[in-house]
């Protein structure tokens, strides 16, 4: 994180990247968090698009093994309004991609199905989410995808209706 902080002084934030991984493999799986976990998605995503600039990554990152490139692609999930999909393949595919179906959505990482209706809580903040502490409510109509929008996770209250979406794995 220093050397971030550091290289922010002469660079422009766009072209650095964090990579943050803790030192050992228990210490992560004892206190890893989903903000930690959404930052690493974030950079796998970055660098599967094509970053360009300074990556920085401590040793224990750099000695993880990860999914190679077109692997992370392909688990990426971009939807539209109006795309037929089932809903329930749709729920199998997020579960196999690291999101713990719940009741309501209340923390990253999360999913709930109630009838025609999928929540879900990304690990990384949405594009145009305002404050990014929003989750996207999916609604089918049969087997198409009526409207999407993003919600407030406090006060389930819908704010923005994008047309698209994409929604990166756990």
């Amino acid at each position: 994180q220093k050397i971030i902080d550091d290289l922010g002084e002469c660079l422009p934030p766009e072209e650095l990247l964090l990579y943050p991984a803790n030192e050992s493999i228990v210490a992560e799986f004892a206190i890893s968090s989903p903000e930690l976990s959404g930052q690493r998605i974030e950079a796998l995503s970055r660098l599967a698009e094509g970053f360009r600039g300074v990556l920085v990554v401590p040793f224990a990152g750099i000695r993880r093994i990860i999914v190679p490139k077109e692997s992370f692609r392909n688990a990426v999930v971009k939807v539209s309004a109006g795309d037929v999909i089932l809903k329930d393949e749709f729920v199998s595919r997020l579960t196999g991609l690291g999101y713990e179906r719940v009741e309501q959505v209340e923390r990253r990482g999360e999913m709930s199905v109630r009838g025609g209706i999928v929540d879900v809580y990304p690990l990384v903040p949405l594009p145009g989410a305002g404050d990014g502490d929003r989750a996207v409510r999916l609604e089918w109509f049969d087997d198409e995808i009526d409207t999407i929008r993003l919600f407030d996770v406090a006060d389930q209250r819908s704010r923005e209706k994008p047309d698209t979406v994409t929604l990166l794995p756990c």
